[in-house]
């Protein structure tokens, strides 16, 4: 399930931000990898989706 609601937030995340929301996450992956994986899952995977 965790890994179905990132994948749907980074689909999502793209077709919202196009090509910059994907550099931002994996900027913020870098440094803040549970910040990241809550974006996707929960605004974009859950909430946007």
């Amino acid at each position: 399930m965790t890994a179905e609601r990132c994948e749907r937030g980074a689909q999502m995340l793209a077709t919202v931000d196009g090509v910059a929301g994907p550099q931002v996450v994996e900027s913020l992956a870098k440094s803040f990898s549970d910040f990241t994986r809550y974006v996707l899952q929960c605004p974009f995977g859950d909430i946007y989706t």
